[in-house]
């Protein structure tokens, strides 16, 4: 419930939707995949490859895969660099979900996220450069 007293001033009742990473504009290489609890996936190692969600609403959050072949990407918010992480983890040889980057202070309008593939690996120690993303969470707080 949406109350004048709060404990965190920024709570309110939310609105919660999904875009599947798989349903998103996909630019490049992208392959269907598995992970942990049988969700569905997408993977691509190659520099430049782009997944791109446009959705409304004032907050969004990202979920990734974890292996040890994982590669670093970075996340454009509207354009704008938001966030660079890594699907790096030492001894996950299958893809791990992981809640990766979220912002829930958006403007409520339309916005898009646009998830780039680097090419690199996520550590020296990686197999490979593959970045795994599971889906895109979205919505409305009503503060």
């Amino acid at each position: 419930h949406i109350t004048e007293k709060k404990l965190v001033p920024d709570s309110g009742e939310v609105t919660l939707r999904t875009i599947a990473a798989k349903d998103a504009h996909l630019t490049g290489s992208w392959s269907n995949a598995t992970g942990n609890f049988n969700r569905s996936c997408i993977l691509s190692g190659k520099a430049g490859d782009t997944a791109e969600f446009t959705f409304t609403g004032n907050f969004f959050g990202l979920e990734h895969g974890l292996n040890d072949d994982g590669g670093t990407y970075e996340v454009y918010l509207d354009g704008e660099r938001f966030h660079s992480d890594h699907c790096y983890y030492a001894g996950i040889h299958y893809n791990h979900c992981r809640f990766s980057c979220a912002s829930f202070t958006l403007d409520n309008t339309e916005h898009t996220v646009v998830v780039k593939v680097l090419g690199e690996k996520g550590s020296a120690e990686a197999s490979g450069t593959k970045v795994c993303l599971f889906n895109l969470f979205y919505g409305e707080i009503q503060r």
